[in-house]
């Protein structure tokens, strides 16, 4: 018995698992689909549904990137969360659970500023930083703000075309921006 097929049915066969769920998963996303129904539905993790779907084009609004933000920082690795600038300070994030709240810490030789920082919050289109505590290294004073700074960062894009977009700016100009608006908040300690 012969069995004919085509060449798009025979390049299937050697298709990886990789890209047989990333082709399912990017059927099931242009159907209506949500990421929590198709997680559910084929039984990966919503951080593997974000892997798939990373590269293909997708508008994310600020409403969809706060929500992609805390998946992006809680439940992968795509986020990196320490960074060293070429001053020496250090800046390093961290996911705050449930309130979806980012933290980050900046450290120099003279402070060290513990604030956040949650881009989109409430899935508005800005990044407001506030301070949490600063500690003069030098007098060793430590102090602790529960106040709004009233300090966002100033370049914060509207959109994204994909996923891998919003990757690349909370990967690059998010670290950059919160690194610029910290004399903004030693200012207002001093």
């Amino acid at each position: 018995m012969k069995i004919l097929i085509t060449e798009d049915q025979f390049s299937l066969i050697f298709e990886s698992d990789f890209e047989k769920n990333k082709r399912l998963v990017g059927n099931m996303w242009d159907e209506g689909m949500k990421m929590d129904e198709i997680s559910e539905l084929i039984g990966i993790s919503k951080s593997n549904v974000v892997l798939y779907l990373k590269d293909k084009p997708i508008k994310i609004d600020c409403e969809f990137a706060e929500k992609l933000t805390s998946t992006l920082f809680w439940k992968t690795d795509l986020i990196n969360k320490k960074y060293r600038f070429d001053n020496g300070s250090t800046l390093e994030f961290n996911w705050g659970g449930f309130s979806g709240i980012i933290y980050f810490t900046y450290e120099d030789e003279s402070y060290e500023i513990r604030g956040m920082a949650s881009p989109y919050w409430n899935g508005d289109c800005w990044v407001p930083v506030d301070l949490e505590s600063i500690r003069n290294k030098s007098t060793d004073e430590y102090e602790e703000y529960s106040t709004n700074s009233n300090v966002h960062l100033e370049n914060v894009p509207y959109q994204f075309n994909s996923i891998q977009d919003l990757i690349d700016f909370l990967n690059k100009d998010y670290p950059e921006e919160v690194f610029e608006v910290i004399p903004t908040l030693v200012s207002e300690y001093t």
